[in-house]
């Protein structure tokens, strides 16, 4: 029978709670402490649709069947809803005498491809001896995940797949290779439709599943119609010729009184009126260039002046310059005397005659 997916936010808001995931929207969190998907509260059963999960739990009939799950380190294990039935949504691995399984994420498709299972994660995996792979309570010969890696590398992907309902799943190990590694007959067992949602039961070779039809959104009729109506007028304009419109800014257009009728001006949009590099009238406009800060270096006259300042920090009066005396200025000797009589002039310096020595070169007396 078709129900609505509403019926899983009504028959697991018991065990769990829900929460908005940005990746996935609406996600729905077990309450059961130390839980892992495919691992506890359950075992492997072996059906015409190949390895099914037979869950424990009285909500085992949605988590493991529809959707996918995906792990979050602040939230951890989380399902994400979906529409198709399966009899368990994982990728299998074999090799080394262990069989392995983990869950496939959301937003992956089987149908392109069985690669994606070399890109889960090792501690998703788990991994147990192919002998122990029909036995109840399955989660209790699980070898230690920090064995993962090393069994990883020595294993390869199953490839084997089946369909139902148009929808494609990975069915695990082939019964005869189990059959030869466990040494005992593996006969399939029958799946029959449950009334109502609980607990599934396995009697007498026959597994009752709640498991009933999604149904799926129906697109929007009027959508699809006017997409049919836009594309048959899209094909009649095709070859039609296309004509220049004049435009109210065009030169070479006079605006008469019998052209403003025909050419009426344009309508402005105010779209782009807040945007930058726009005016008002939804014109571009050009953005001046930015100018460069130039460090204010002072020049000579300023240079003096801060000389000025901290030689007379008190007055405004102008210190004295310090000017480079000139190459052939004699500077002369002054008494105590002279210093206290200003009016009194400095006698010019004597100059000494230049000696030589024998060998004809002059010596100049330093100055």
């Amino acid at each position: 029978a078709e129900v609505n997916i509403n019926v899983f936010y009504d028959q697991l808001s018991p065990y769990g709670r829900w929460m908005n995931y940005p990746a996935y929207g609406r996600v729905w969190i077990c309450n059961e402490p130390g839980f892992l998907p495919y691992n506890t509260g359950g075992h492997w059963a072996y059906t015409r649709y190949g390895w099914t999960w037979v869950s424990d739990y009285r909500w085992g009939w949605a988590p493991f069947h529809y959707g996918r799950w995906a792990y979050d380190v602040a939230f951890g294990w989380m399902w994400v809803p979906g529409y198709e039935w399966g009899p368990a949504w994982v990728s299998w691995r074999t090799g080394g005498d262990f069989y392995g399984w983990a869950p496939i994420g959301p937003g992956v498709n089987i149908n392109i491809g069985l690669s994606f299972g070399n890109y889960i994660p090792a501690n998703h995996w788990c991994f147990a001896p192919r002998r122990y792979i029909n036995y109840p309570n399955i989660n209790r010969y699980c070898v230690d995940r920090g064995r993962n890696t090393t069994i990883i590398n020595n294993t390869t992907i199953i490839n084997n797949t089946n369909i139902y309902r148009n929808t494609r799943y990975v069915t695990g190990p082939s019964r005869t290779d189990v059959e030869r590694y466990t040494g005992r007959r593996i006969n399939p067992v029958n799946i029959s439709n449950a009334a109502r949602p609980g607990n599934t039961r396995i009697t007498n070779n026959n597994i009752q599943m709640y498991r009933p039809e999604i149904r799926k959104p129906k697109p929007d009729n009027r959508m699809v119609q006017n997409n049919a109506n836009n594309e048959v007028q899209n094909r009649n304009l095709q070859n039609q010729p296309v004509e220049r419109q004049p435009q109210y800014n065009d030169r070479r257009i006079q605006r008469t009184p019998d052209n403003i009728v025909n050419n009426p001006p344009p309508q402005i949009n105010n779209s782009n009126r807040n945007r930058r590099n726009y005016d008002g009238n939804n014109n571009p406009v050009q953005t001046p260039k930015p100018r460069i800060a130039v460090p204010n270096i002072p020049n000579q006259a300023q240079r003096d002046n801060r000389r000025n300042d901290l030689y007379n920090p008190g007055n405004n009066r102008q210190a004295p310059k310090f000017n480079k005396p000139e190459p052939n200025r004699q500077y002369e000797r002054r008494s105590p005397q002279q210093f206290q009589d200003r009016n009194v002039q400095p006698a010019p310096r004597q100059q000494q005659p230049q000696r030589k020595q024998n060998n004809g070169r002059e010596l100049k007396r330093p100055a």
